[in-house]
């Protein structure tokens, strides 16, 4: 495994996350009380994206991840879904840490 470097500056991931592209893949940093937590962007029940519009994967009181496609929720910072079609299944979670302000994200080789 291999930390990348996302080029994010975490001052700019908005409180409803923030979506972004890296080899090939599309994910989503979701910040939670100072930390940050990094899923592919796919929910478990059919692969839809997550966001509603651009940068926004929040339900309304901001409280938990939702997908559009179906509605489920998901626990911010462990990605599991506590309501909706694949409730008990998870986001796919990736290993992430800020350095110097940027956030970093851990890739198989």
């Amino acid at each position: 495994m291999s930390w990348i470097c996302t080029d994010i500056n975490v001052n700019e991931i908005e409180e409803t996350g923030r979506g972004f592209y890296l080899n090939d893949t599309e994910y989503v940093c979701i910040p939670v009380a100072g930390e940050y937590h990094v899923y592919i962007n796919a929910c478990p029940h059919f692969g839809s994206r997550l966001e509603w519009m651009p940068n926004y994967f929040l339900d309304g009181k901001r409280q938990y991840i939702q997908c559009s496609r179906h509605e489920a929720l998901f626990e911010k910072h462990t990605g599991l879904c506590i309501q909706g079609p694949c409730e008990k299944e998870s986001l796919s979670k990736v290993a992430a840490e800020v350095r110097a302000g940027v956030l970093w994200i851990k890739l198989d080789d």
